[in-house]
This record gives C-alpha cells, structure tokens and sequence, in this order.
C-alpha cells in the first residue's frame, strides 16, 4: 500500500486532480438549480450573488472557489 503520492507525479497534480473532483461536484449539485434559470445571463447573475455571499460568509471557501476556477478554466462557465 503506497502513499496518495504514489498515483501522482507531484503536488501540483494532486492538487489539480482535487480542484477538478471539487469543480465537478459544485457543478453536479448547482445543476438543478441553474436548470431553473432561463438564460445564460439569470445563471451568471445567481451565480455571482451566490459567490458574494459565500465571500462574506466564508471567505475562505470563496478564496477555494477562485482556486478551483484557476484550475478548471470550465468552472467558470
């Protein structure tokens, strides 16, 4: 049995592999949600209130957001 490193070639890769697990289950979990918004532009609009919010409430989840969105250029579609 080998460490979690031993499925990587180094930190920046596991932590890309995190960011991408984590992008991919924001997205499963808000799909239902942004299914209910019409256009592109209502998403952008909830998405962006949903961001502020979390930045003042949690600012250092906000700060993984951006993270995450660095990692997943398709996040912050």
């Amino acid at each position: 049995i080998g460490t979690v490193y031993n499925h990587f070639r180094s930190k920046a890769d596991l932590v890309s592999a995190v960011a991408i697990e984590l992008a991919e289950t924001i997205r499963a979990r808000s799909a239902p949600g942004r299914a209910r918004l019409k256009t592109a532009t209502e998403q952008m609009a909830a998405g962006c209130r949903r961001y502020l919010g979390l930045a003042e409430t949690a600012p250092r989840w906000a700060l993984l957001i951006l993270d995450v969105a660095s990692i997943d250029p398709g996040f912050r579609k």
